[in-house]
């Protein structure tokens, strides 16, 4: 069996809680944090195969999430191809 490792940045509590539940499927390993900051460490450091990202966020919105991680990707990438 394939196991997807997902991970959901959302800064409510309630709705982190909520996807959990719903995201809890066999094939599915979920991880969840309440920020961006959070969300780029823990994309660096466990790899995840999705990433479902808040939009309105606090500190650091999800477009905004989503350019670093995307720039951290392809330094990853350039690095590795190296």
């Amino acid at each position: 069996m394939m196991v997807i490792r997902v991970l959901h940045v959302e800064d409510e509590p309630d709705l982190r809680e909520i996807v959990a539940v719903a995201l809890g499927q066999p094939d599915l390993v979920t991880r969840s944090c309440g920020s961006g900051q959070e969300a780029i460490v823990i994309a660096i450091n466990w790899s995840p195969d999705i990433i479902l990202l808040d939009v309105m966020m606090p500190e650091m919105d999800g477009p905004t999430t989503f350019t670093r991680l995307r720039s951290n990707a392809r330094r990853q990438e350039s690095q590795s191809s190296s």
